[in-house]
């Protein structure tokens, strides 16, 4: 439809142009060149809808659903792998596991850390206190154990980073 509309249009056009041609055999090669650009375009666009569908189809769906969920929910204090197995996926929480291993390469509480920890970098210049950075991230109730995870995965306490943050502006 689209293939045959485009044909249509293309052949209409040489016709049209027809006249300017000195012979059949320049306007041969006028076509074929035509041809040769549209099928290019045509395998490119094909080729970019095949990256598209593999990088969608790259993780099953349920894990992408974890991926997102973590994203919109870090700040959860309740968040870990069996709570969002038990009550936002509906399954099995060492099923889960395992196919969350398998497909980020990593360990969910690890994931859920790093993101928390991201998330706080972003929040630290706001807020006075670690304390509020942490209830943030969702370690509110533990905020030692958020300067552990921050020193882990940024590599300085969050008051040190605060402190760089400060120095730099």
């Amino acid at each position: 439809m689209v293939l045959r509309d485009s044909e249509d249009g293309a052949i209409k056009e040489l016709s049209v142009q027809a006249e300017a041609f000195e012979s059949p055999v320049d306007m041969l090669e006028a076509l074929a060149g035509r041809l040769r650009r549209y099928t290019r375009v045509q395998f490119i666009d094909a080729a970019g809808e095949i990256h598209e569908i593999n990088n969608r189809s790259t993780h099953k769906r349920f894990i992408r659903d974890a991926l997102e969920f973590v994203e919109e929910h870090y700040g959860d204090a309740r968040l870990t792998m069996k709570w969002l197995a038990e009550n936002h996926l509906f399954m099995n929480a060492d099923y889960l596991n395992r196919q969350f291993v398998q497909a980020t390469g990593e360990k969910f509480s690890a994931y859920l850390g790093r993101v928390r920890v991201e998330k706080a970098k972003k929040l630290i210049a706001k807020y006075d206190s670690v304390y509020e950075v942490a209830e943030q991230v969702g370690c509110g109730n533990n905020p030692q154990y958020f300067s552990q995870l921050f020193k882990k995965w940024a590599g300085c306490t969050p008051s040190q980073y605060k402190e760089m943050q400060q120095k730099e502006i």
